[in-house]
């Protein structure tokens, strides 16, 4: 799981880089995040990594992303995309029902948002930048899968590791 955080960090020192040589796009973008600093930080593009991959700060993204969580909320919007907007997918606000969708529906994906749960198909997966979701006959719960070997390489391909 350190090679997810390994990537936020470089994705930062660049942004950063870029910053500092003078990239007004980068700097817009940290001004709206954090309108009230005078000098932008390394930990600033690090929180702003973070935020722009669905996470609400970096310690939010370093807890999620290095298996460390214990709640699904910290997941935020790190498996959402506007992209699906246009998807009619599942949605429940129970964990429970959700599941039970799920067991329901083979060949679909739970997937946490926020304080919610979805259910999705594989053209969601894909939008989404998870190519490698063919599954075997079962559905993929990413809720539970939390910090497995399946769960990584969806985590990998979400952020665009593969």
């Amino acid at each position: 799981m350190t090679e997810l955080i390994q990537e936020l960090k470089i994705r930062a020192r660049l942004r950063h880089k870029s910053l500092l040589a003078g990239d007004h796009h980068v700097f817009r973008r940290l001004r709206k995040r954090f309108p009230h600093e005078q000098e932008f930080r390394l930990k600033h593009s690090l929180h702003l990594v973070a935020y722009e991959s669905g996470f609400a700060d970096w310690p939010m993204a370093l807890r999620y992303l290095q298996g460390r969580s214990n709640n699904p909320a910290d997941a935020g919007s790190f498996w959402y995309s506007t992209a699906c907007m246009t998807i009619l997918n599942h949605w429940f606000a129970d964990y429970e029902e959700a599941s039970a969708f799920l067991e329901d529906n083979a060949m679909h994906f739970l997937v946490p948002y926020k304080r919610q749960f979805v259910v999705v198909d594989r053209n969601y997966m894909l939008l989404i930048g998870c190519n490698g979701c063919e599954t075997a006959g079962r559905g993929v719960n990413l809720v539970t899968d939390y910090g497995s070997p399946l769960w990584q390489q969806f985590a990998a391909q979400r952020i665009g590791l593969t």
